[in-house]
């Protein structure tokens, strides 16, 4: 079954059920328009990452976007993250 279908129908059953909608449809503006990116870390990446943080007190998001836009700027693209 197509995914948009299963949508649909759980959109359908949970407005019947009195169930809240599903998450997707209540994005908090803050992420209106944009996506995620997702990668699979080494357990020992994870962990040196979230005690950065720590250190920093950075979010793994700032961290993430920092890195984004320092590789953007050594690729000599706009660095927008």
């Amino acid at each position: 079954m197509p995914q948009q279908e299963t949508r649909r129908r759980r959109g359908a059953a949970a407005s019947r059920s009195g169930a809240r909608p599903p998450a997707m449809a209540t994005r908090p503006p803050s992420r209106q328009g944009k996506k995620p990116v997702t990668a699979y870390v080494d357990k020992q990446v994870h962990k040196q990452l979230r005690s950065l943080g720590l250190e920093l007190e950075k979010s793994n998001q700032e961290m993430i976007l920092e890195a984004l836009n320092d590789y953007f700027a050594r690729h000599g693209l706009s660095t927008k993250a």
